[in-house]
């Protein structure tokens, strides 16, 4: 597929946290990227894993895209490339295990990353509150997946569960976290 000037727009405009961007993103990169994983990785769990991780990593660095120096697809082709040999690397070595316990409690966001503040947006207030109101595992999970970018299996490592446990952490988390927002699952996805 051609690069097209849009794409790098689209790429400028999820920078910002255009929610139509993100979702136009997903659409545009997502077959590329799958492709990728699954030559490395297979039809597996770990290339689903480094699919979230560079979708999370570009959201991340979205703001570091500079259509002067490359175009849209090879900044997301060069992200990609990176997470799904990071993934690769986990896939074929162990990472010792700690206790939920023992994990520390996932860093913040850094604000820099952040367009808007929490005092002026009361989404993300809400949004707070609800993740807030999880219980402690599904919390966790969730924060290391959003926030600090963690792949699920690199969560498993961090507060010794299984892998399936974080899965269903995460995704009764996320589904809570929405029907406390008033989100319906065909938003998200579309």
């Amino acid at each position: 597929m051609i690069n097209t000037p849009d794409d790098d727009t689209i790429l400028q405009r999820a920078a910002t946290g255009d929610p139509d961007a993100v979702r136009e993103c997903l659409a545009l990169f997502g077959p590329m990227v799958w492709s990728m994983a699954r030559q490395s990785l297979g039809n597996s769990p770990a290339a689903e894993d480094a699919v979230q991780d560079v979708f999370i990593d570009l959201w991340k660095h979205a703001g570091r895209f500079d259509p002067r120096i490359a175009r849209a697809r090879a900044f997301v082709s060069t992200i990609a490339k990176r997470r799904i040999i990071d993934r690769y690397r986990t896939e074929r070595t162990g990472v010792k295990r700690s206790s939920i316990e023992t994990a520390p409690e996932p860093a913040a966001a850094p604000q820099d990353l952040m367009a808007l503040s929490v005092e002026t947006d009361d989404r993300l207030k809400a949004a707070t509150a609800a993740l807030e109101s999880l219980p402690f595992e599904q919390r966790s999970a969730i924060k290391l997946h959003i926030l600090d970018g963690m792949a699920h299996q690199a969560i498993a490592d961090r507060l010794g569960m299984p892998l399936g446990t974080v899965k269903s952490h995460l995704r009764r988390g996320l589904m809570k976290v929405r029907e406390m927002l008033g989100v319906q699952a065909a938003e998200v996805r579309s």
